[in-house]
């Protein structure tokens, strides 16, 4: 007989175990064990390597993956107005944050604490979305945190305030800066002035300051593409906007949907539903007319969840799946949209996220008292944790070791279900 090592056999009765424990359902299973082995003195260092990949993951990509779990905070006029897409207000402010209690105040720091300790690992925030409205001290419009004298006395910002808070607890951030504006004047081709130099402005007075993300630094910036039908026709200098975040924030800080710039991208629904079979490579099409936003660059399976990006397995790009969802059955709070979801759907959610190869982006928003609702408090935000208690409550598997002197070559395992 062979020399065989106990290791080797003790590896083939896990497998045997595991196999009838996972397997499908039977009286009785047998097992033998398999006599062509190869021998320790057989083994050589001769075996060719396999081709190593090609197509790999850049360092903040594969660290956003690893990561996984990602917060999504909506804040701003729509949070006061009960409404999800912004309009355009006026330029009045405080009117349009008339529902905003006078002692407001904005507990940056309960919220960084709470996803903290739940799990993530990264905050994107709505520095600037549809309408416009920006929640820091902008330079470049009064549409600011700046003509809000009901908080503060126009000195806040909250977007400082949820980076000090983010530095305080080390999770990382990302800005989303909404690139379709309502309020701003600029905004359309035919408009006066130039809305891509806005927009770069923005840009750099956010990414260039100290005061804001983690220690001063971004690892994303969230350029949304919606857009609503009856806006203006603007055109997008995604090259430019590009090339101001590799120089200002650097060239680590991952971009999602900027044309053939992107690092992450959308994968096609709202629900935090990613396809069962979910490649982060695509191909590059972006010397085709219409192509050169990865999301028209890969498989697009549309269904009942409203879509996935599914991307292709010898695909030639490596972009980052990232599948967005809500905690509630809206993104920023309201009386009428605050009912958060249950534990079986967060779990369902993150099965079909992270499970299929994608980022789990969830969104949780803090409400009119600037706090987030008890009710959501309540829930077990990180889905991961809740996930393995279940899993070992489900299996509760204890590994088995035949006694030594009973090891044999010609042995059958019987195991019984």
């Amino acid at each position: 007989m062979k020399n065989k090592t106990v290791k080797s056999l003790a590896v083939l009765m896990v497998g045997a175990v595991a196999a009838a424990t996972f397997g499908g359902y039977g009286g009785m299973r047998q097992v033998e064990a398999a006599e062509e082995w190869v021998s320790d003195e057989e083994l050589t260092g001769e075996t060719e390597a396999p081709a190593k990949d090609e197509i790999l993951p850049s360092e903040s990509q594969l660290a956003y993956q690893r990561d996984g779990l990602a917060a999504f905070m909506h804040f701003g006029p729509n949070t006061f107005n009960e409404i999800e897409w912004g309009e355009h207000y006026g330029n009045d402010v405080n009117e349009i944050f008339r529902n905003m209690p006078d002692d407001f105040e904005f507990d940056a720091d309960g919220y960084v604490k709470m996803i903290k300790d739940a799990g993530f690992k990264r905050l994107i925030i709505t520095a600037k979305h549809h309408d416009g409205f920006c929640i820091w001290q902008s330079g470049y419009t009064d549409f600011d945190m700046g003509s809000l004298t009901k908080y503060k006395d126009g000195q806040g910002d909250i977007l400082a305030e949820v980076s000090e808070a983010c530095t305080k607890y080390d999770i990382d951030m990302g800005l989303y800066l909404s690139p379709w504006d309502i309020h701003e004047p600029s905004y359309g081709d035919s408009s006066e002035g130039d809305y891509n130099d806005f927009y770069v402005n923005q840009l750099t007075e956010i990414l260039g300051s100290d005061k804001y993300g983690n220690a001063g630094e971004f690892v994303e910036v969230w350029m949304d593409g919606a857009k609503g039908s009856g806006s203006q026709y603007q055109t997008y200098d995604t090259d430019r906007w590009a090339e101001t975040i590799a120089e200002v924030e650097g060239e680590d800080c991952l971009l999602m949907q900027c044309n053939e710039h992107t690092d992450v991208r959308w994968i096609g629904n709202e629900n935090g539903y990613a396809a069962d079979e979910t490649w982060a490579q695509i191909r590059d099409r972006s010397d085709e007319p219409g192509y050169n936003n990865p999301a028209n660059n890969q498989n697009y399976d549309d269904n009942i969840t409203g879509g996935y990006s599914v991307g292709y397995p010898d695909g030639d790009m490596w972009v980052v799946p990232e599948a967005d969802a809500r905690i509630t059955s809206g993104w920023f709070w309201g009386n009428n949209k605050k009912t958060p979801k249950s534990l079986e759907n967060l779990i369902d959610m993150y099965m079909n996220s992270i499970g299929h190869n994608a980022t789990y982006l969830l969104n949780i928003p803090p409400n009119t008292d600037g706090t987030v609702d008890d009710a959501i408090k309540a829930k077990p935000l990180n889905s991961e944790q809740q996930f393995r208690m279940r899993l070992t409550k489900i299996w509760q598997i204890q590994s088995w070791h035949p006694p030594r002197q009973n090891l044999s070559m010609e042995m059958m395992l019987t195991i019984r279900r």
